[in-house]
């Protein structure tokens, strides 16, 4: 097996994982009521996500409701007041964080 197929099958078999809250605070602003659903369904439909490279998954709150949606890339980038069209985005850095922890055989 080289590098690239190493790389590959490690990230098959433990897929990042990207947390978005969909917390329900009915005192104050939460990230359900800011659209953390249509956020988690944006997610959801990317390539990367479909195939299993990288999981998304709902959350309990996480702190600053009032900025959210929020979403955490676990070991990498948290991110506030997220919108549907950042989907793209947040998938590509979590597969950047990913491949930067993927052995590499010289």
């Amino acid at each position: 097996m080289n590098a690239a197929q190493s790389a590959t099958s490690m990230v098959m078999t433990n897929p990042v994982k990207i947390y978005v809250c969909t917390n329900l605070q009915f005192s104050s602003r939460s990230c359900s009521g800011q659209g953390a659903f249509e956020v988690l369904k944006a997610l959801r439909a990317q390539p990367e996500v479909k195939d299993g490279t990288v999981s998304v998954l709902e959350s309990v709150c996480m702190g600053y409701c009032g900025d959210g949606p929020n979403v955490k890339i676990i070991g990498g980038g948290f991110y506030h007041a997220v919108k549907p069209s950042d989907a793209v985005g947040l998938v590509a850095a979590a597969m950047a964080q990913q491949m930067s922890k993927s052995p590499v055989k010289h």
